[in-house]
């Protein structure tokens, strides 16, 4: 089977919050079933995440603010970070508001 990495773009509020908490964190549980796909969420520096601690280890924090200009170096952040650091066939970069079937 195929290695997959799943970054998702990330940002909190109460709209946000709901696509982390009702899909994209039972998303995560469920995926760590399986050794060959691994989810991150993405953040800026500047975002409270200390009530994530469930999933803290699918979740990536970069140096940038929580601005629209600065998906795009989260982004970049997070494939530097993942070649760096983990073996995969397939990378899909998304936002809260995918829906994946695994």
């Amino acid at each position: 089977m195929s290695d997959i990495i799943i970054l998702v773009i990330a940002s909190r509020g109460e709209f946000y919050d709901q696509f982390i908490n009702e899909y994209w964190i039972p998303m995560i549980k469920y995926a760590k079933k399986y050794n060959n796909i691994k989810i991150f969420l993405i953040f800026g520096n500047d975002s409270k995440i200390d009530d994530l601690s469930d999933i803290k280890d699918n979740i990536l924090v970069f140096n940038h603010a929580e601005t629209m200009p600065n998906i795009l170096e989260k982004t970049l952040d997070a494939f530097d970070l993942c070649l760096k650091n983990y073996n995969f066939d397939f990378v899909l970069r998304t936002n809260l508001s995918s829906f994946i079937m695994l």
